[in-house]
């Protein structure tokens, strides 16, 4: 194309030339004509396992999507290196050092990851009455360097103090100290993309998932998903080749470590108490329209008390966790059960998992999931003609089901609950 430069803030770092196209365009026609065809392909996902010694059936996925449009350098290779070294280290530790892994870790290369994450979105279909009891978390190894100057991540609540502890122990290549002070983790913390293997993994099988990367300061990698991702696009945003072998490192090791605590403790290095403040940020946001639920009859009094029983149920976790035998396998199983099913009782049990798949009232879509409530609710205020009064009683009733029953399940047996319903 010809004509003037594209505006700064189209270009971001994209280093080819960009035109805005012919000076006069009026009365200029194209044609585009598409050539996709609509076929079947068989994928092939590809997993190595090491089983862990105490508990065989509880095991840390760990992937990252093995094809690409074009090279693929960041969009799959990197993620690939990490993955088949990760896998080469830690079976190393095993056979000469002698780690003894407690829980099993699944490394997953996952294909159909350029069409939306459909390789791990299928497996995860496929195996989705069983891999809810068995898989605790998944790490996405995904375009996890893209840059040296700032770092990101998507996440369940349950992985920040994971991810905050390795992060502290880990040599990373610039100083992140800035980064990880200040405002909270959680305010960090950005969505997960659609096309982010980590997305199914929490929002349909209700299983906490982790993506991270290094990158630069407010800029996407403009490469992904185009020809140009090439390993020199990669190092033209790096110093020296060396920092971004450096990067590369420390990216693995934090991958590393999250792995080896989930697998290595008794206890399950998952924050139950992470989604006391995700429920509390939620309640302030509704409590603003209070006076116009008040008008139409209604009460948040049972999801205050559906709240105030989720947070009571971490507390006795703590409290058993702090006063059990924990070299008491069955008693320490019990315990890491109930933490580890915290996510998967996220998933709305009231809407259809085959009309809507993304059931998790966090993260999911659909009219079930707490923004959808609060988007509905702002109408009182912007769209009146447009607030739907039984809709929105449904959505009310319904969440509180689901934050009740994540409650009441974290609590233990079911003798041990004593609440109104």
């Amino acid at each position: 194309m010809k004509g003037e430069d594209c505006p700064t803030a189209w270009r971001h770092n994209f280093r080819m030339p960009c035109k805005i196209g012919f000076p006069d365009t009026k009365g200029i026609k194209v044609k585009l004509e598409v050539n996709n065809a609509l076929v079947e392909k068989r994928i092939l996902n590809t997993f190595g396992v090491l089983q862990g010694l105490g508990e065989p059936d509880r095991y840390v996925v760990v992937g990252a999507q093995r094809d690409s449009w074009g090279p693929g350098v960041v969009k799959a290779g990197v993620g690939t290196a990490m993955l088949l070294e990760l896998a080469r280290t830690i079976m190393d530790m095993v056979k000469r050092d002698g780690y003894k892994p407690r829980r099993s870790v699944v490394f997953a290369s996952w294909s159909a990851g350029e069409f939306g994450a459909v390789g791990a979105t299928e497996w995860l279909e496929g195996y989705s009455s069983l891999l809810h009891s068995k898989a605790f978390a998944y790490i996405n190894l995904d375009a996890a360097v893209t840059g040296s100057r700032n770092f990101k991540f998507s996440a369940s609540p349950m992985l920040f103090e994971l991810l905050k502890k390795t992060m502290t122990q880990v040599t990373l290549p610039t100083d992140f100290k800035n980064w990880l002070a200040g405002s909270s983790l959680a305010a960090k913390a950005a969505p997960f993309r659609m096309d982010d293997a980590g997305f199914p993994f929490l929002a349909y099988s209700g299983i906490p998932s982790i993506s991270f990367s290094f990158c630069d300061d407010n800029q996407e990698y403009p490469y992904l998903g185009t020809t140009m991702d090439t390993l020199d696009n990669l190092v033209r945003g790096f110093d020296t080749p060396a920092k971004l072998d450096k990067t590369i490192q420390a990216a693995t090791e934090i991958a590393g470590q999250m792995i080896i605590r989930l697998t290595h403790d008794r206890e399950l290095y998952l924050d139950y108490r992470g989604y006391n403040q995700e429920l509390l940020d939620f309640i302030k946001k509704l409590n603003a329209y209070r006076q116009e639920i008040t008008n139409m009859g209604l009460t948040f009094q049972w999801l205050y008390s559906a709240r105030g029983d989720f947070n009571r149920a971490t507390d006795a976790v703590t409290h058993d966790l702090e006063h059990s035998d924990l070299e008491n396998k069955l008693l320490c199983r019990a315990i890491n059960d109930r933490i580890m099913k915290v996510e998967y009782h996220f998933l709305s049990p009231y809407v259809s998992a085959k009309d809507t798949p993304l059931r998790h009232i966090f993260v999911g879509s659909g009219p079930h999931t707490l923004s959808a409530l609060l988007d509905h609710v702002e109408l009182l205020r912007t769209n009146r003609s447009a607030f739907d009064e039984v809709l929105f009683k449904n959505q009310l009733a319904l969440a509180t089901w689901t934050i009740q029953g994540a409650a009441n399940a974290l609590s233990g047996d079911i003798w041990n609950i004593d609440n109104e319903f």
